[in-house]
């Protein structure tokens, strides 16, 4: 069994101001297989952090990162024989699942995104959207991957 740790959205130290989300992040990094990020980190030093700390991480880029070229903007990756996209997302969140499918040549059997900062679990046409809603606000998720079973669950941290 993988056990990963999802968020999407931290903006920092632009919406979340309080400097403790480096220390929460860093406790949460070490406890997890595999850290995925859906973008919109806003300080590089998140990236750093993330990089330096976690055994295993994937992150993307989101639309309010600008410091660091070096980020894809999507990523497909296989964990336990489960195809996953990772990709922020644009636009409105309305129809941002249909948008987000088309960036992926290969169909993913789970895509985790963020940019709505809404928390989403559901599936449309055989592919499961995962969206952790906005870290900036709390709201995080993990998964359970065992062979190709994911178990989501949707957790919330007060600064």
């Amino acid at each position: 069994m993988t056990n990963i740790l999802i968020f999407s959205d931290i903006h920092y130290p632009t919406r979340l101001k309080n400097p403790k989300i480096l220390d929460i992040l860093e406790e949460l990094t070490k406890r997890f297989d595999i850290v995925i990020g859906c973008g919109d980190y806003v300080n590089e030093n998140i990236i750093y952090l993330i990089q330096n700390i976690s055994k295993k991480h994937y992150l993307v880029k989101g639309n309010m990162d600008f410091f660091d070229k070096n980020i894809a903007e999507s990523l497909f990756i296989e964990i336990e024989k489960l195809k996953i996209g990772i990709i922020h997302g644009e636009g409105s969140p309305f129809g941002i699942e249909s948008r987000i499918i088309r960036r992926f040549t290969v169909k993913p059997d789970i895509i985790f995104y963020g940019h709505t900062h809404l928390k989403e679990n559901k599936i449309i046409n055989n592919i499961h959207f995962v969206n952790p809603g906005a870290f900036c606000d709390g709201n995080y998720c993990t998964a359970q991957i065992k062979e190709k079973n994911v178990k989501i669950e949707f957790l919330k941290i007060t600064f």
